[in-house]
């Protein structure tokens, strides 16, 4: 147990590095046309991880192609919507091809989650193809989930996206006076995650009083995991108690609450109104497999009493 005390300790010492993933997005080639008009021009090969937005028109003919992308402490996430719309005589186009590659030095293992959501109308179309590890086998035309690992060369993740919308719009004369028209519209919204997977959170305990503050743990970029927990307004500081054994007795300056766990480490934070509040929790892979539990106890300063969360165990493959 002493070995356990002392590794939590040292573990959380550099706890508030940044995660640990290097990102990039290469823009292979874009389009955005609607009847004679296109958007400006995007160069191949540029970055473009910081966003793109390109929009055409012609009258009611339209097209338009933007990408998002972030990355915070416990996802990677890229975002695109491609739209075309042809409602007079002309065509509209809305076609992105890029190519992500993310770069870790420390060995990331996960989900790359896919959401797609199409829609069309007339003569629309819309399609996404999406190549993991970009060696020319296309393995998603729609939503799926994909277990991934990568980490430093050569384990990059590579991944290539092409989204595309199109529509026609037109008129033909018939015989006898008739006319026959066509038109469409057709819109796409992607949403890729990159969820890291190795870390899961179970309660261990659930705690006696009402309300209490909420407490959760999750994997992150920064070979650990992330706690967040949410208290009341009126509370004041929290405190997130880590440590590896269980107990149950009387929390101090409460009425019902329990105190779940022997305490090893303490971390106090300062809270802002309804805001919630964060604290990352590094472990290197030359220390797993290992659990610990965690509860968060809130301090309101005014009325000076506590109260604490359901215990929470974390186990880290």
């Amino acid at each position: 147990m002493r070995n356990n005390k002392i590794s939590l300790c040292v573990l959380l010492l550099p706890a508030f590095a940044s995660a640990q993933v290097e990102t990039s997005a290469q823009l292979v080639v874009g389009q955005v046309t609607a009847g004679a008009n296109t958007a400006a021009p995007m160069l191949s090969g540029s970055d473009v991880w910081p966003g793109l937005d390109r929009v055409a028109s012609s009258g009611p003919n339209a097209a338009s192609l933007a990408l998002t992308h972030d990355i915070d402490a416990k996802a990677i996430g890229v975002q695109w919507q491609v739209a075309s719309q042809a409602l007079t005589n002309g065509n509209s186009l809305s076609r992105g091809e890029v190519r992500y590659e993310w770069v870790s030095p420390v060995l990331q293992t996960g989900d790359l989650i896919v959401e797609w959501v199409p829609a069309t109308t007339g003569t629309g179309q819309v399609s996404v193809a999406i190549d993991v590890y970009d060696d020319g086998h296309v393995d998603v035309h729609g939503s799926a989930t994909i277990p991934i690992v990568f980490g430093l060369s050569p384990y990059p993740l590579t991944v290539r996206v092409t989204a595309e919308a199109k529509a026609q719009a037109g008129t033909t004369q018939g015989s006898g006076g008739t006319a026959w028209s066509w038109n469409g519209t057709a819109s796409g919204q992607l949403r890729m995650r990159f969820v890291p997977k190795h870390a899961t959170a179970t309660i261990a305990a659930v705690q006696a009083c009402a309300p209490a503050p909420a407490l959760s743990s999750r994997p992150n970029l920064n070979e650990g995991v992330e706690l967040e927990g949410l208290c009341s307004p009126t509370d004041h500081f929290a405190l997130f108690a880590l440590g590896f054994q269980a107990i149950d007795v009387a929390l101090p300056l409460s009425t019902n609450c329990r105190l779940l766990l022997t305490p090893v480490v303490g971390l106090v934070h300062l809270l802002q109104p309804g805001a919630a509040v964060r604290q990352p929790v590094t472990v290197p892979a030359a220390v797993r497999p290992v659990h610990f539990v965690a509860q968060l106890v809130a301090l309101n300063a005014t009325t000076m009493t506590l109260t604490a969360s359901d215990l929470i165990r974390t186990d880290i493959q």
